[in-house]
């Protein structure tokens, strides 16, 4: 197998061959080199590396134990990464002609280089390219917030080199260009984070994407940070050559940092913008410098801001074990190599929650991620212009980031836990083998493709599995992100609908930044296109069946997902013209590769009455966020007699029953208090309940909260009330306050609670209607706070081990699999083979099969299981 490596700089090895400086650059390129040569009479690889230089090279050159061809081309990189150099076409195809490579990889999208050789290789198929950044977005959040004034400034150094803000920032967007014309072009494209796959399926659908990690520098293998060694609330920054890496952010934090932590210092690694002792120092001062240097003046931050130079590895890991955190402030990153380098080494993190970050560093596991620089649609095309960026954002950002650093340095047991996760995370996601197992199968792969041998089917460059539903949100997303993981980011969600807004207005997210999501009112031809493409279809929702009619006629594998069908009543079965619209969109096709995941304990009796799905229905449900948590702490946090109950204020979730179980619980001398969050059509009745039976003592409105307040107050509760009536299709709120390690009380009828809840365990059920049977159970756990403690533990277990978004995924795809759907090489985790074996026919929780038992005998059947 003969490679071309396509690189931005001279590596190393060949540098110190010639005798010439070596550059730091792009270290980790280097580890993988030294693995290719020194493995090659295991992979078989011929290898060159093609690169910039001052003049035309061709040489061969010992590295490890062989001979690695090397060949540099001349062009206006790196002087002039923004403009496109035709005269690199001949001799890139100059290049190719010599070496005849099976396979041409290109490290990073963004360089001149990149689009000459996509544009002169005649084998696209064979063309890699490795996505670093995008630097289209890049330009968009180039500015990072600040001033127009400081923005529109020019030095005199600025003036002559051309070089302002503003210019700087049309050299992105220029490079963007380029960028997204390559990736158009080619074949394959290997990436990291679900960001730069949003970009890739968008420019490029056709496209193989595969999911690639980095190698770091070798010596960020060895070493790790300990608190007893460092120098305390010492900050460290990688680098703030340009507004990009957002080092005003931590400028403008320093003085609010400073009141609380008078010894704070910052360390900047990088050029020193703000240099000017003396006149030609001065003279040299960018327009970027120039803002840096007025903050650091104006707050008096002279003696807390240390700029350290150019770094070089070992330099750099000094200073991640000399500080006591590392900040990553930047407007937008793919996925930063010196945050993986600070997780590596086990140092607290701090990180803008920005691009593909999200992806490499998990918040509240590895450390903390605040909100940082955002861009939405409707700003994606003036951003830089909007007046939000330059005023309330900056002031917004910094506040963010301020909270995030108290919020680190305030807990130094979960500093010790954030260390240890991210040592793990990053030992992971930088394994050298791994990683380099990683190439040597996508080479393979994109080789085995391109000349028609093994080739995988068409359905693999599709989406394999698509989910078509109303509109996404906060309840399936982490479903989403697992199926979309364990794809290789062969999934699809298609929307079929705009949210509504009162669901916007009471926080749910919408699936405007995940890189899965597309929107069949946009592009309906395409959406359908998709539909009858996929190798199965997830279908639920909406009750548009045109959606998924054609594949239910064509008989191909559709995955149903549905609440029940009578949440008015079971009698409504009885209609002669609802039997026969039932016939036509479900018990027509009992017989067919349709499966029924039921998400609510009452669905399979539903379904049963239509004669639909027998043998094919399945337990299911919502699987929101699952948080891992220290139980103990958790649970030694929780305030005590302290119930929640969250829902809209409306009939049939009876918001009349908490006061009313709190009328009780006082008149019988129980100490308690209770928050009741939410609003809508009959919060009048509530606050007028609410006077009338003298509760102001004991009881708060707290209103609508997001959907993260909730989960906050979850946390800080010992019991959680679930009052909802048979309509509650399921209730995503038992998952999530189950997680929190909430004991639940919940009325029998709402769909979660006979899957969910084993009564007397792992929570308590009471007969719907029932309101002496419910206070009862509240009185009960009141007075034993070690039965709720027990309760909330096993209900944490139950989330965690077993009703959570990864299992189910797994299980969904399990199904596939075992019925022929989906190919098991498909699914990422079919290389752990025992594991998702075991997932294919689960006997207990998501995906096992779902029992018919009638509704009126399911309170009976759940009090008749904990005996």
């Amino acid at each position: 197998m003969k490679v071309l490596w396509l690189c931005n700089i001279m590596l190393p090895a060949v540098a110190e061959y010639l005798n010439m400086e070596a550059s730091n650059k792009e270290g980790w390129i280097s580890g993988l080199l030294s693995v290719v040569m020194d493995r090659q009479e295991e992979n078989g690889i011929e290898l060159a590396v093609a690169f910039p230089a001052a003049e035309e090279l061709r040489l061969q050159v010992p590295v490890g134990k062989g001979t690695l061809a090397c060949y540099g081309f001349v062009g206006r990189y790196p002087s002039a990464p923004h403009r496109y150099d035709p005269s690199l076409e001949g001799q890139l195809r100059s290049i190719t002609e010599d070496f005849h490579p099976d396979l041409v990889h290109c490290f990073g999208t963004e360089y001149p280089h990149t689009l000459a050789m996509c544009r002169v290789f005649p084998h696209k198929d064979r063309l890699l390219l490795g996505i670093q950044g995008v630097c289209s977005d890049i330009a968009k959040a180039y500015f990072a917030s600040m001033p127009q004034s400081a923005i529109h400034r020019v030095t005199l150094r600025d003036f002559l080199r051309r070089d302002s803000l503003l210019a700087q920032q049309k050299k992105f967007e220029k490079r963007g260009e380029m960028e997204i014309e390559a990736i158009k072009l080619a074949g394959n494209v290997t990436g990291r984070t679900d960001w730069d796959l949003h970009y890739t399926r968008k420019w490029n659908p056709k496209a193989v994407y595969y999911p690639m990690n980095e190698t770091l520098r070798s010596n960020f293998y060895s070493g790790s940070w300990e608190e007893s060694e460092c120098e305390p609330h010492s900050i460290f920054l990688s680098q703030g050559d340009y507004p990009l890496k957002g080092l005003h952010y931590m400028l403008l934090a320093l003085p609010k940092i400073r009141e609380k932590y008078p010894d704070v210092k910052v360390y900047v690694a990088g050029n020193n913008l703000t240099r000017a002792g003396s006149l030609k120092q001065r003279l040299k001062l960018s327009a970027y410098g120039k803002y840096l240097r007025k903050l650091i003046k104006n707050y008096q931050l002279e003696s807390c801001v240390c700029f350290l130079g150019r770094l070089d590895a070992e330099a750099m890991k000094k200073q991640y074990l000399n500080s006591s955190l590392f900040v990553c402030c930047s407007s937008i990153e793919n996925s930063p190599n010196s945050l993986g380098e600070a997780m590596l080494l086990g140092m607290p993190c701090v990180s803008a929650d920005v691009g593909g970050i999200p992806s490499i560093f998990t918040d509240k596991e590895d450390g903390i991620l605040y909100p940082g620089y955002g861009i939405t649609k409707k700003e994606f095309n003036n951003a830089c212009n909007s007046n939000i960026t330059a005023g309330t954002e900056l002031e917004k950002i910094v506040n963010n980031l301020v909270e995030a650093i108290f919020e680190m340095w305030s807990d130094p047991a979960k500093i010790r836990d954030y260390c240890k996760n991210a040592r793990n995370h990053a030992k992971k996601s930088h394994d050298r083998e791994a990683n380099y197992q990683k190439m040597m199968e996508i080479y393979a792969s994109v080789i085995s493709g391109a000349a028609g041998e093994n080739k995988a089917p068409e359905e693999l460059t599709q989406p394999l599995l698509l989910f078509v539903s109303n509109y996404i949100n906060h309840h399936q997303i982490p479903f989403c992100n697992a199926l979309y993981e364990q794809l290789g980011g062969r999934y699809l969600f298609i929307q079929t609908e705009p949210m509504e807004e009162e669901r916007k207005r009471m926080g749910w997210q919408d699936g405007e930044k995940l890189p899965y999501v597309r929107y069949y009112y946009e592009e309906p031809e395409q959406c359908k296109a998709w539909i009858d493409a996929a190798a199965v279809v997830l279908f639920g929702g909406t009750d548009e069946e045109s959606y998924i009619k054609p594949r239910l006629e064509a008989g191909k594998p559709v995955i149903r997902y549905h609440e029940r069908l009578y949440k008015q009543g079971q009698w409504k079965a009885i209609s002669p013209r609802g039997l026969i619209q039932k016939y036509k969109d479900h018990t027509k096709y009992r017989k067919q590769n349709v499966y029924m995941l039921c998400a609510g304990a009452y669905v399979p009796s539903d379904f049963h009455i239509v004669r639909a799905y027998p043998g094919r229905m399945l337990r299911w449900g919502y699987f929101p966020e699952t948080r891992h948590y220290d139980v103990d702490r958790l649970m030694n946090g929780k305030k005590p007699a302290h119930i929640l109950w969250a829902a809209r204020f409306i009939d049939w979730k009876h918001p009349e029953l908490p006061l009313k179980a709190a009328r009780y619980l006082k008149d019988n001398g129980c100490n308690f208090h209770l928050d009741m969050v939410g609003g809508g059509e009959l919060e009048g009745n509530v606050k007028k309940m609410l006077e009338e039976y003298g509760l102001s003592d004991c009881v708060s409105l707290l209103g609508y909260r997001t959907p993260a307040e909730v989960r906050t107050l979850m946390e800080g509760a010992e019991i959680f009330l679930l009052t909802s009536d048979r309509q509650e299709g399921w209730g995503a709120v038992v998952n999530e306050a189950m997680n929190s390690g909430c004991a639940v009380v919940a009325d029998h009828m709402a769909g979660a609670v006979p899957f969910l809840i084993r009564h007397g365990e792992n929570g308590f059920i009471y007969r719907d209607g029932d309101e002496k049977e419910l206070f009862h159970i509240l009185q009960k756990l009141l007075m034993d706070r070690d039965l709720c403690r027990r309760t909330g533990e096993a209900a944490y277990r139950t989330i965690t081990e077993e009703w959570n978004s990864e299992t189910a995924a797994l299980r969904l795809l399990g199904l596939c699999v075992r019925e022929g759907f989906l190919r098991e090489e498909y699914v990422l985790a079919a290389s752990d083979r025992v594991s998702f074996e075991a997932q294919q026919n689960p006997v207990s929780g998501p995906g096992s099969p779902a029992p018919v038992i009638p509704e009126r005998k399911m309170y009976d059947a759940l009090r008749r299981e904990r005996r």
